[in-house]
């Protein structure tokens, strides 16, 4: 099973930031690879599934875990974003009938400022891009302030020891991961910023995590 250390050794220049054709085949290769922990860390979701909920996937990549979330959420509103306008059109022509029948939303935004309402979304997401953002404190409150009060944040990493985090960036020509967190880490940073009820759950015996924050 691939994960972001095969990315990285791949292609080492298009796993922060997809670009081009290359990140086109990066961000395919990825919708395959993460697809199986995806669906289990979607699993986790406690959810009505037949309630109309507005759902972010942060970070949206190749469009798989909107395509997931559709599924599960079958009468939901999606919205993604990602700061590569390579993965936006991805997303969008993987999504297609999402797009066309009015399901879902792209966008290319940072999630560190986010032009959203205040307490719109039932569900946020991010599936393997916590490494990558700049300051913590700042994502977090921004997905907090529009998360419903009750809403659930899920966060899905495969990566989750210094030792295997290390490994990754020293693979790649250029890849900086700016968050090198075991769970704890994680759970703690989210509790100070005001996810007091953090669930963890773990895959098996490997290192795929699986985050369901609530405030």
């Amino acid at each position: 099973m691939q994960n972001l250390n095969d990315d990285i050794s791949q292609n080492r220049s298009q796993v922060k930031f997809p670009d081009g054709i290359e990140g086109i085949k990066t961000l395919k290769r990825m919708n395959e690879a993460h697809n199986e922990g995806a669906l289990w860390a979607i699993s986790k979701i406690n959810l009505d599934e037949n309630k109309q909920l507005n759902i972010l996937d942060i970070g949206c990549g190749g469009g798989q875990n909107l395509l997931n979330l559709s599924i599960k959420f079958k009468n939901s509103t999606l919205f993604g974003i990602d700061y590569s306008p390579t993965s936006i059109n991805l997303s969008a022509e993987i999504c297609k009938n999402l797009v066309v029948n009015k399901r879902l939303y792209l966008s290319i935004s940072d999630v560190h400022k986010m032009s959203f309402s205040d307490n719109k979304f039932d569900l946020i997401t991010a599936f393997e891009t916590l490494y990558f953002w700049k300051n913590l404190d700042i994502a977090f409150n921004e997905i907090k302030r529009v998360l419903k009060k009750d809403g659930v944040f899920m966060i899905f990493l495969e990566g989750t020891t210094k030792q295997t985090l290390e490994k990754w960036e020293n693979l790649g020509e250029g890849i900086k991961l700016k968050n090198k967190l075991n769970p704890t880490e994680v759970k703690e940073i989210l509790n100070k910023n005001g996810f007091l009820n953090v669930e963890i759950y773990q895959k098996d015996k490997s290192e795929k995590t699986c985050f369901i924050a609530k405030v």
